[in-house]
């Protein structure tokens, strides 16, 4: 059986002619022009909206802002449009010269979308201000140091190696191209080395410091290679402080070494006291002395181990190990500075009054917790009533030293060769360890009685063999010394912690004078556990900070 065949229907569509032009003229007329209106959108007209080029910016060195017609667009090395015509253009960086000029940008009207016209510019910046620079890295250097190791998704910014970079960016200026322009900027930022990626970050540096900024080479290598040895050869803990900050499976084997066995244990014999150790020396002067009022007591100089218990004791820190260091003599306050003693300061010292708190703070000298409590009459301050006798706290770094400044004026004349200051670390450590004291005779959270939110008189907590009162627990107290984590392990042989810091790399007194972030604190104060802090113990704070918790003493010592 076979399907019935299917008729299918056609309509036919007839184009007629308009306006008596035939439908294949005017039909060839239409997709011409489309082709055309296409062609015009895609090849001509991008270049009459956006005429302009897209332009290259970089500078040396890189990261330097671009300002076009004083709008901010990017950092070097950078690639923005900028319009056709002439613009101005501003690159600046901090510590170079700021470099401004009129550019002119020539566009292309034709296939700017496809091939957009392309100009580079390239500028060169003049460093102005160098120390400024190393100061700020040094600075940022030791703010990453207190954080601790950079993981995966955490990297630490390569901070020296981008500021040698930077030193050695202008090669127009009379700065020359010498090496070692970022010698103390290294030298005191090794210091602070207490992990792999801060150490990854000074070796690079130090490498391209030798080079001058350019590609190292043998010459380079063998001098990195000098300062190790000499780090081995005169540090006291060159090798402990290699373990911390090597990666993990190269610091494990350096623990299995013949090397690192040997140095454990000429190492363990150093830490003690010899006879020759154990002889003091004391400066001239009456065993105590009171100075308008303030009483000091005579601390011979001698030698110690500096941070002897804190790695079984009180310390999380791997690098705080002991070393042996002398100290020259001194006399230390007996107590810690009381609010009376304070308050006769602040009246010969307006400029430290509570009502110039918003001042000083503007000026990055203290905290809104300045002296909080006390009372002002513009003129002379008053600590909270009944309190004349608690130590000062709620006083910053800079506070400290002011007052410092202000006793050392009023030396006797037999005295004219000393100064008052804040003790340095070493100082203060070696004077509560000489002293003897034991934390559970001080103001602490767990061994007072009656202890509350507030710390108590000064002189409340034991006096120990010397008659120095309060210097573990009550509050904690500033020194002078910058926190630098590791110095205890690279601290010279032969060290002297009356100076303004320890370490090897100090021995270079530009490195010593750079600044920290932090200054080094130390004794605990009534919130803490007695089991928790010890004479070793490093706490740290900004010198700006001002707290409840921490106070000060200071100690008259022969002029440095």
């Amino acid at each position: 059986m076979t399907a019935p065949d299917t008729q299918v229907d056609e309509d036919i569509v007839v184009l007629k002619p308009i306006f008596g032009v035939k439908p294949g003229v005017y039909l060839a007329a239409f997709y011409s022009a489309a082709l055309v209106l296409i062609l015009f959108f895609l090849l001509v007209f991008p270049g009459i909206v956006r005429n302009g080029a897209d332009v290259s910016f970089s500078s040396q060195p890189a990261g330097a802002s671009i300002l076009v017609d004083g709008i901010r667009i990017g950092a070097t090395p950078y690639t923005a449009f900028v319009a056709v015509g002439k613009h101005e253009l501003t690159v600046r960086k901090p510590y170079f010269k700021t470099s401004t000029e009129t550019i002119a940008v020539h566009g292309r009207l034709l296939f700017s979308l496809f091939a957009p016209a392309r100009l580079r510019h390239a500028t060169a910046l003049s460093i102005i201000a160098p120390d400024e620079l190393i100061s700020h890295a040094s600075r940022q250097f030791a703010s990453w140091a207190l954080i601790g190791e950079a993981h995966g998704q955490y990297q630490f910014p390569p901070v020296l190696t981008d500021a040698v970079t930077d030193l050695y960016a202008d090669r127009a200026s009379n700065h020359g191209d010498a090496p070692g322009k970022a010698s103390h900027l290294l030298n005191n930022a090794l210091l602070n080395v207490q992990s792999s990626s801060l150490l990854r970050d000074f070796v690079h540096a130090t490498v391209l410091d030798q080079s001058a900024g350019q590609v190292a080479g043998p010459l380079q290598f063998g001098a990195l290679f000098t300062k190790i040895i000499q780090l081995e050869k005169h540090s006291q803990g060159f090798p402990l402080w290699l373990n911390e900050v090597l990666p993990a499976d190269v610091a494990s084997t350096l623990k299995s070494s013949a090397w690192y066995a040997s140095f454990m244990k000429n190492y363990r014999e150093s830490m003690r006291l010899g006879a020759a150790d154990r002889q003091t020396t004391l400066i001239p002067g009456p065993e105590s002395l009171a100075l308008d009022g303030i009483p000091f007591v005579k601390v011979p100089g001698g030698s110690f181990i500096m941070g002897m218990d804190e790695a079984s004791r009180t310390s999380t820190d791997p690098l705080l190990v002991p070393s042996k260091v002398r100290v020259g003599g001194f006399y230390m306050m007996s107590t810690e500075t009381s609010r009376a003693m304070f308050e006769q300061f602040l009246k010969s010292n307006p400029k430290w009054l509570p009502s110039q708190r918003a001042q000083l703070e503007a000026q990055g000298l203290v905290t809104s917790g300045y002296l909080a409590g006390w009372s002002d009459q513009g003129t002379a301050a008053a600590p909270p009533a009944g309190t004349p006798n608690l130590p000062v706290t709620g006083v910053s770094y800079g506070a400290a030293q002011a007052f410092a400044s202000w006793l050392s004026a009023r030396l006797p004349a037999y005295l004219s060769s000393y100064s008052v200051r804040l003790p340095t670390e070493a100082e203060w450590e070696y004077a509560a360890r000489l002293s003897g004291v034991t934390t559970k005779s001080d103001v602490f959270q767990d061994t007072f009685q009656g202890v509350s939110r507030e710390p108590e008189p000064v002189g409340t907590g034991g006096g120990g063999n010397l008659g120095i009162h309060d210097l573990m627990g009550n509050v904690w107290e500033w020194t002078s010394s910058w926190y630098r984590p590791a110095e205890p392990p690279l601290s010279l042989i032969g060290a002297t912690g009356d100076n303004a810091a320890l370490g090897i790399a100090l021995s270079d007194a530009a490195a010593a004078a750079l600044p920290d972030v932090h200054m080094t604190v130390k004794g605990g104060s009534f919130a803490n556990r007695s089991d928790t802090v010890s004479p070793g113990t490093r706490g740290s704070m900004p010198p700006a900070w001002c707290t409840p918790y921490l106070g000060f003493r200071v100690v008259i010592a022969p002029r440095r």
